[in-house]
């Protein structure tokens, strides 16, 4: 009978572990999803950064703007910042 009650509490550690791993993953997609959601176009690049920090990618074109790339375990934003330092499109692509 010991062994089994080993067992069972070794079981409901792992179990209980992967359970908070799967929920801290979750919450982390879920707090993004809510910093894209409350982002609202034509703030400033400043905001931007002090909102979403460092980008991951960053695309530079001749005509000024850029396209920013911030990744999530599951999803990928994107803002799109015009020659006025304007974010003037938003995307989120799901990987």
């Amino acid at each position: 009978m010991n062994i089994f009650k080993g067992v069972i509490n070794i079981t409901l550690v792992v179990l209980g572990l992967l359970l908070g791993i799967v929920l801290l993953f979750y919450c982390y997609e879920k707090y993004h999803l809510y910093i894209f959601e409350n982002t609202s176009l034509k703030i400033s690049e400043e905001e931007l950064v002090r909102n979403w920090g460092q980008p991951d990618k960053e695309y530079r074109y001749d005509v000024g703007s850029k396209t920013v790339f911030y990744n999530t375990f599951f999803n990928e934003f994107v803002f799109n910042i015009n020659t006025e330092s304007k974010v003037d499109l938003k995307y989120k692509d799901n990987f």
